[in-house]
């Protein structure tokens, strides 16, 4: 069985930026989008504030090392990754879809420059694939977590 963390983790990731009508794009339904941890190892956080179906914003958040881990120095979708535990600095990259940019470490301890862009995860990682829901929409899956 999947934890409720987990698969929260692996729609908002496969969420972020999917190509999909603009209507359904997470930049037009989440705003102030932000990378959060200060550098602390474990700690990197996706935050934003989106609005549900009925037209509400509300404030939300992930661990990105639930989803995100560095392979040979290069961000990849792996559940429990740890990604932060080899990659700093990280930032978002938001100017026209949500990018992941670190340098991280490669397998012999040298950074390297990479960057991830936060779209549907499954097409990279078919360890997502036995989500349930995998193409809902990030706002309608946090909604009915929430129990709206």
């Amino acid at each position: 069985m999947l934890s409720t963390a987990f698969l929260l983790c692996s729609l908002v990731v496969g969420a972020v930026a999917l190509p999909a009508p603009e209507t359904t794009s997470f930049l037009n339904q989440c705003r102030y989008i932000s990378l959060g941890g200060r550098g602390k190892v474990g700690q990197a956080t996706l935050a934003a504030q989106c609005v549900d179906i009925k037209g509400r914003w509300w404030d939300t958040s992930i661990n990105l090392n639930m989803c995100i881990g560095s392979e040979a120095g290069s961000l990849k979708y792996i559940p429990e990754g740890n990604f932060d535990a080899s990659c700093r600095p990280c930032v978002l990259d938001t100017s026209d879809h949500v990018r992941l940019k670190c340098n991280c470490l490669n397998e012999k301890g040298v950074p390297r420059f990479t960057a991830l862009d936060m779209g549907h995860q499954g097409e990279q990682n078919p360890s997502f694939h036995h989500a349930p829901v995998n193409d809902v929409h990030v706002s309608e899956i946090l909604t009915r977590e929430r129990g709206v």
